[in-house]
């Protein structure tokens, strides 16, 4: 009797929160969210800092998911993300890259309308670049820098409430936290002329990130 209380409940809020027998699900989402190191790039003429983050920034991204069973979904996500340097007023600076995360999610009901989801997993970092565009090339030698990184892989830990808006449309809401660290390839481009440098560096693209989206489920 015990086990086909058991099996009623977990059919019960599977059937309720999403669409009957969905196994699969597809959706999107907005990321918006700050580095958890800012790097000095530059000096302005009155003496303060230009910093930029590998980190953080704005971004947006597509999810495939597939539901394991009422208590574990896993999803793939595939983004691009960028965070923009200190605003000075002769120069602009971004730092932007392309994301693939693999993310394993335990789901905890809150009611038949809501739950908590919580997930952690690997990702891939790769096309990361730094582009520094001046409004005079007389401030630095060059009016354009461009850096380029190598593919770098990290984790990431996620926390989201999931709030059914109808039968398999849901709306996310939730956070994430990345580490990573990218490094320079062995190359730099200045006004496209590019340049062998054996000096490389490493840059902590680290983040914390607030996320909002939408999810259908089938």
């Amino acid at each position: 009797m015990k086990r086909i209380l058991v099996g009623l409940m977990l059919l019960g809020f599977a059937g309720g929160l999403y669409a009957e027998d969905a196994k699969f699900y597809v959706g999107g989402d907005f990321a918006v969210g700050f580095g958890t190191k800012e790097d000095k790039i530059g000096t302005t003429t009155a003496g303060d800092d230009i910093t930029l983050s590998a980190g953080g920034g704005v971004g947006f991204g597509l999810n495939v998911g597939y539901v394991i069973n009422p208590m574990l979904d896993f999803e793939l996500s595939l983004g691009t993300q960028k965070s923009s340097m200190t605003p000075v007023s002769n120069a602009t600076g971004d730092f932007s890259r392309n994301l693939m995360l693999f993310t394993l999610k335990y789901k905890k009901t809150i009611d038949d309308k809501s739950l908590l989801r919580f997930g952690g997993g690997l990702g891939m970092y790769s096309a990361g670049k730094l582009e520094m565009t001046f409004d005079n090339a007389n401030i630095v030698g060059f009016k354009k820098y461009e850096q380029k990184y190598e593919t770098a892989t990290g984790f990431h830990i996620t926390a989201e409430y999931v709030k059914k808006l109808q039968p398999g449309l849901h709306l996310n809401m939730g956070a994430k936290f990345y580490s990573v660290k990218y490094n320079e390839e062995d190359t730099f481009t200045t006004d496209g002329v590019s340049y062998t440098s054996s000096d490389t560096e490493t840059v902590d693209g680290g983040g914390l990130d607030l996320t909002i989206g939408i999810a259908k489920y089938f």
